[in-house]
C-alpha cells in the first residue's frame, strides 16, 4: 500500500508506514522486502565499518546479520519528519536486539539516526541515504 497524495500529512503517514514495514521485514528477516524499500543507489553510513553503497552491499550486510541472529528485534523511534517535495528526512533513534544463533546471547545496540527518503511517481517512498551512530551496549539486556 503506497499513498500517493502529495500533501505533507499523507506523506508523513506514508513514511510512518514505510518505517513500520521496515521493522516488520527486519524482524522477519525478509531480505527481499528490505531491498524493495531501498533506492538502487542507497547509501548507508554506519557508526563503524565501511560505507554501504547500493543494494548489493546492503544485501550482503543483511544476509550476514540474518545468518548470525536467530532473532532480530527492531525498535525505531521517529522524532521528526520533514517533507520537501519528493524528498523527506527523518530523525530519531534506533534500537536493535539480536539473539545470536550460536550462543543464544542477546546483543543490545542503540543510537541516533537520520534517514533520507525519495518519493517516486507511483507515490512510493524508498530509503535513499541513512546515517546512524548505533553502538553495542554492554551489560545485561
Amino acid at each position: 500500500m503506497h499513498p500517493t497524495d502529495k500533501d505533507s500529512g499523507s506523506a508523513e503517514a506514508a513514511i510512518a508506514e514505510l518505517v513500520a514495514r521496515w521493522v516488520k521485514a527486519t524482524e522477519s528477516k525478509d531480505l527481499d522486502a528490505l531491498l524493495s524499500m531501498m533506492e538502487n543507489d542507497v547509501t548507508f553510513l554506519p557508526a563503524s565499518g565501511p560505507v554501504i553503497r547500493g543494494k548489493s552491499d546492503a544485501s550482503s550486510v543483511y544476509q550476514h546479520l540474518f545468518a548470525q541472529a536467530s532473532r532480530v528485534e527492531s525498535r525505531p523511534v521517529v522524532g521528526e519528519v520533514v517533507v520537501a517535495g519528493d524528498w523527506a528526512f527523518l530523525t530519531g533513534s534506533d534500537e536493535l536486539f539480536l539473539t545470536l544463533s550460536e550462543s543464544g546471547m542477546r546483543v543490545h545496540m542503540k543510537g541516533r539516526a537520520i534517514s533520507i527518503m525519495r518519493r517516486h511517481s507511483d507515490g512510493c517512498w524508498r530509503f535513499a541515504r541513512g546515517i546512524n551512530n548505533m553502538v553495542r551496549l554492554e551489560g545485561p539486556n
